[in-house]
């Protein structure tokens, strides 16, 4: 009996498999296998026929039969590790893959394999030196570069991965996903021109490359072309419909247009598509908040109220109006940090001590903007005898006013708006800056990103984001007693700046302009008690919006006036203000005006009501600067305890409520009783000249305080450690 086949039926198998005929082929091996049991070109065979099958467990089977007889054949070894990668055991991918190698140390189809069974176990240093490995022996294998070049970014070598994905290009000019993959890098770096370029030129060698053309489309939005990324996250659907990210960059794109019922519409389509996107989930709910859609409301808070907290990231801004959880907010925002922050810096950077302090201030929002005024006092404040003042700009370049005068306070003014996150961290390591400070936080146009790479020795969280960041990397937070206390203090992972005061810095020079006479001038009717709130839409929920609609029911010469922010919102509040039986007209919406006139204008409400989870910030300091008395209730978190900070530092504690009927009953007090009212309201008039709210030079010293324990307790070689700044202190 023969035991090992002929020439003849080998090369029948053989012949069907390069013919693509693999029934034939399988039907052949399958024969041989039975015939020549000890024979592995059968088996070996059918282990290929039926992983290419998907049977994968079979494929196993038979595959190992054939290891067992000729275990010294590096083909087999490399084939069981295809397998085992199939089937996500890793583990055992790299195993075979590894006995590959040391059986045939120039099999290069097993050094690629292993380096990529390496890199999906995160074990990029090992992958790194496989594909080094590969490459010593085939020095124009493109795809290792590629994937080199992948393993390379993920460690956080960029500028070697751009050299491995431009060497696949200079062996092969016309391989797309090289392109693609600088691209990819160029738009997380910011690097926005070479990034439209890279994807530009992907997709001219591959007219059908959706990833390109969907990437292309965000560099658009970030270069804020807003029609061109439109038109080209349309063009990817025209061939791939059912893309999911494409239609949550429509949603995004849409909301950024004002389009909110489009942003809608794209964020229902997307989890049409893809139920699981919890992104998008948020951002849908946001979506709702804006336009005030209390519809299926509890069900729909359900949904989202543990979003982010574990599994996929999801942006912490948005929460902060769902629920006040300090704790779950801290969990959301260290989540979103260890998965969106990859390339956390380590290193500590000590600059030697300079004559003076180089501060730094970073954000988008250097131009007339309502935390802007909030901040302007404070720069224009600042004891430059100690301070040299930087200011970082990555927003729009608009030439007003208060561009013009955030300029003038700072020593530099410097545009990194064009320049990539590399660019940017070059610069502010030149410039030895001591301290950093992120004004943007988690909220829109933020550069969080580049405070990863440690680009000053202290970097602090202040003013634009109330709360956590969650993150290893911000040392330090700007709060007070009242926004943190002490029982809350473990939800927060930056070390505290207590301010003796009030976190919130105010400009004392604002200027307010009287321009309307009366009511009638501003659409309110003129004999009546008007309730305002000037709060953005979002952070109306309906738990809010309940209690006033009952405090409008009881008392009948009353209107509630809000700030116009969207025409769905109106129709939807004004709808639902009918379902509790007030009249809708009785909703007022104030348009945008400029902030000198919109102070002015407060002075015909008689009393602000605060909104819960997320409170009132600058609109409550213009409210208190115009003489309008805020009624407020205090929660748990940063941003639900804001008004309370306020009223606290302008001597108004009595406005402080803590519960939802405190609340409501206190505001229907106010109503009832006008000159309970009106001895509140001169009170307020009066305190603005000598509490500490509006103190904008003894706020300034305050915090300048803070700022120099903080970089003495560094130069010290000290880690970062709360600091409680007393107003005893002696400023030097």
């Amino acid at each position: 009996m023969k035991t090992i086949p002929t020439n003849k039926e080998l090369n029948a198998v053989l012949i069907n498999f390069q013919k693509k005929n693999f029934d034939k082929a399988k039907e052949l091996a399958l024969l041989l296998t039975k015939n020549y049991p000890s024979h592995p070109f059968g088996w070996k065979v059918m282990g290929v026929l039926l992983k290419k099958n998907g049977q994968f467990l079979d494929a196993l089977n038979f595959s190992k039969k054939a290891f067992n007889i000729t275990p010294q054949d590096a083909e087999i070894s490399n084939n069981i590790g295809l397998i085992y990668n199939d089937l996500n055991k890793f583990k055992e991918a790299q195993i075979y893959f590894q006995k590959s190698i040391n059986i045939n140390q120039k099999l290069t189809e097993a050094y690629f394999n292993l380096g990529v069974v390496l890199e999906k176990q995160d074990k990029l240093d090992e992958s790194e030196k496989i594909y080094y490995r590969l490459i010593d022996i085939k020095n124009d294998h493109i795809l290792a570069f590629n994937n080199l070049g992948n393993v390379l970014k993920k460690n956080g070598k960029l500028n070697a991965s751009i050299e491995c994905f431009k060497k696949a290009i200079n062996i092969n000019p016309k391989f797309f996903e090289s392109y693609y993959n600088l691209g990819v890098i160029y738009l997380e770096e910011k690097n926005l021109l070479e990034a439209k370029k890279n994807f530009e030129k992907a997709i001219s060698l591959n007219s059908r490359f959706d990833k390109a053309y969907n990437n292309l489309g965000v560099t658009y939005y970030e270069l804020n072309l807003l029609v061109d990324a439109e038109t080209t996250f349309k063009k990817v659907l025209e061939f791939k419909p059912n893309f999911p990210e494409v239609y949550d960059n429509l949603g995004n794109l849409y909301s950024d247009m004002n389009k909110l019922d489009k942003s809608i519409q794209s964020y229902e389509k997307a989890l049409s598509l893809k139920s699981n996107f919890d992104s998008v989930k948020s951002k849908l709910f946001h979506q709702k908040q804006k336009i005030c859609d209390f519809r299926n409301y509890e069900q729909n808070l359900k949904d989202v109220i543990l979003l982010g907290i574990e599994g996929d990231q999801v942006s912490p801004f948005p929460a902060l109006s769902w629920i006040d959880d300090p704790e779950n907010q801290l969990k959301r925002s260290k989540n979103y940090s260890n998965k969106t922050f990859k390339r956390v810096s380590k290193k500590k950077v000590f600059n030697n001590r300079n004559e003076k302090i180089k501060l730094a201030y970073f954000s988008s929002d250097f131009h007339e903007f309502p935390g802007m005024y909030l901040m302007i006092g404070m720069l224009e404040n600042h004891n430059t005898n100690d301070f040299e003042i930087y200011i970082f700009s990555y927003g729009p370049d608009k030439n007003d006013k208060m561009r013009n005068r955030i300029k003038q306070s700072a020593d530099y003014f410097i545009d990194i708006k064009n320049l990539s996150n590399q660019e940017v961290i070059q610069i502010v390591r030149d410039k030895k800056i001591d301290i950093s400070i992120h004004r943007n936080g988690y909220t829109k146009n933020s550069r969080t990103e580049i405070f990863q790479y440690r680009i000053s020795p202290i970097q602090i969280n202040f003013l634009g984001y109330p709360g956590t960041l969650g993150t290893d990397f911000m040392d330090y937070m700007i709060a007070d007693k009242v926004v943190i206390p002490e029982e809350q203090r473990d939800f927060y992972s930056e070390k505290i700046i207590y301010l003796p005061n009030t976190y919130q810095p105010n400009d004392d020079k604002r200027q307010i302009k009287n321009l309307y006479n009366s009511k009638k001038d501003l659409d309110l009717p003129e004999k009546c008690f008007v309730l305002c709130s000037f709060n953005n839409s979002y952070k109306i929920s309906l738990i809010e919006f309940t209690i006033w609609m009952r405090i409008l029911k009881k008392n009948k010469n009353t209107v509630l006036w809000l700030l116009e922010s969207n025409r769905w919102a109106e129709n939807n509040l004004r709808n639902s203000a009918k379902s509790f039986e007030v009249d809708p007209t009785r909703i007022i919406c104030a348009k945008k005006i400029p902030h000198e006139e919109h102070l002015g204008r407060l002075k015909h409400a008689d009393l602000f009501i605060d909104t819960f989870n997320y409170n009132a910030h600058t609109t409550a300091s213009d409210a208190l600067w115009s003489g309008l008395p805020i009624v407020t209730k205090q929660g748990k978190q940063f941003a639900a305890r804001v008004a309370s900070s306020l009223l606290n530092s302008i001597g108004l504690s009595e406005l402080i409520t803590q519960t939802q009927e405190e609340y409501e009953v206190l505001i229907n007090k106010l109503i009832d009783q006008p000159l309970i009212l009106e001895k509140i309201r001169n009170k307020l008039l009066n305190n603005r000249f000598y509490k500490p709210l509006f103190d904008t030079k003894r706020y300034t010293q305050n915090f300048e305080s803070g700022l120099k324990e903080a970089y003495n307790n560094h130069v010290n070689g000290n880690n970062p450690k709360d600091i409680i700044v007393s107003e005893n202190k002696k400023i030097i």
